[in-house]
């Protein structure tokens, strides 16, 4: 009835990977990529929207195409995290 393999000298070595140091995951890496990207991104965006100097339809056109061109590289990362390419 007792499970003799539960005793403290029966359990198996412990693992090579020091409990301090845990291994870093993909979702991990891929936040503080996404963080750091989107706001490069936003950073370039901005300023290259500054030297433009339009307005009116040429300015819409230049923040709708930049608005909506961050998702690509976004859903790669996530797809990567995610172990899916």
């Amino acid at each position: 009835m007792y499970d003799e393999s539960w005793r403290p000298g029966n359990l198996p070595p412990p693992s090579r990977a020091s409990p301090l140091r845990a291994p870093v995951s993909r979702v991990w890496i891929a936040s503080c990529a996404g963080l750091a990207g989107f706001a490069a991104y936003v950073a370039v965006v901005v300023t290259l929207a500054d030297h433009l100097g339009g307005t009116g339809w040429r300015a819409a056109l230049y923040f709708a195409v930049t608005g909506v061109a961050w998702v690509f590289p976004a859903r790669w990362l996530m797809y990567w995290a995610a172990g899916r390419r």
